[in-house]
């Protein structure tokens, strides 16, 4: 019944709404529970395993041996019990310490991982235990944890519908972080969604810097940087990578007419304003 509700709800009101809510003294855990302000599906065990599976299945020798980074792992610490069983060492980065149940989600991915045949340890105690048995540093300060990572220290990074919620003052340093501590030979995989987070649509075009980058609209549950896919890619060729495009998804027409856009998108390539989503695999230019 919530989604459908989600579904029906215009825009517009998702946005007053939000930022009525997200003023009010209420943990997380409650939002969570009611699906409003996720932080994404990584506490699906089924999910979980795809989405590191999806992203690391480019690497064409074993991770075992090597450290892998998410960079937003939302509410669980599902990628780095699944790194475990594959041999790797993980390092997770959340912009906050979010607020879940580590127990309860080992042992429903437990259950999951053994039926695949893997060998599981016995349920963690609790959070420290949990990272210490499964080789896992968990941090939550976003930028500042990624400065905390020695340079040329990890082997794959990636991120799934994360890029784009970094705030847009701190995308390129974040790069440059992200490329100080990945290894020569290593890679970075990230599933980037451009449409708002809104409606599936481009509403966050429709309002200019002034308003989008305020502090109320940067904290309110609904916030995306609105850097586009072309301008995305030439950040990272900028910053000495190569970036292969493994998958682009597109509208067939533009989901908002172009006359509802702020004048500072209106601009933009039509096709960058098609573009909905990509896969990016980025790696060291040779």
């Amino acid at each position: 019944m919530l989604n459908i509700i989600k579904k029906i709800t215009p825009w517009w009101f998702k946005i007053s709404i939000k930022l009525i809510l997200s003023r009010f003294p209420i943990p997380y855990i409650f939002w969570s529970k009611i699906n409003l302000f996720r932080h994404g599906q990584m506490d699906n065990s089924r999910y979980a395993f795809d989405v590191f599976t999806n992203h690391i299945q480019q690497n064409n020798r074993s991770i075992s041996g090597m450290t892998i980074l998410e960079i937003g792992p939302g509410d669980s610490l599902s990628s780095g019990v699944i790194a475990f069983y594959y041999g790797a060492k993980s390092i997770l980065i959340n912009p906050t310490k979010l607020i879940f149940d580590p127990i309860k989600n080992f042992n429903n991915l437990k259950i999951f991982l053994e039926k695949k045949e893997f060998e599981i340890k016995d349920s963690p105690k609790d959070l420290e235990d949990l990272c210490e048995t499964h080789n896992i540093d968990y941090f939550f300060e976003g930028l500042k944890s990624l400065k905390e990572i020695p340079s040329n220290s990890v082997d794959i990074i990636f991120s799934n519908a994360v890029l784009e919620h970094i705030f847009k003052d701190e995308f390129e340093e974040t790069i440059n972080e992200l490329k100080r501590i990945m290894k020569k030979d290593g890679f970075m995989s990230h599933q980037v969604d451009f449409k708002d987070h809104l409606e599936g649509s481009l509403n966050n075009l429709r309002f200019s810097n002034l308003v989008w980058e305020s502090y109320l609209f940067r904290n309110s549950g609904f916030y995306t940087n609105r850097i586009r896919f072309y301008e995305m890619v030439s950040i990272f060729e900028n910053k000495g990578f190569e970036v292969q495009i493994l998958d682009l998804k597109k509208w067939d027409i533009l989901p908002l007419n172009l006359k509802k856009i702020s004048k500072q998108f209106r601009e933009l390539k039509h096709d960058d304003l098609l573009t909905s989503g990509a896969k990016l695999k980025v790696k060291f230019s040779e």
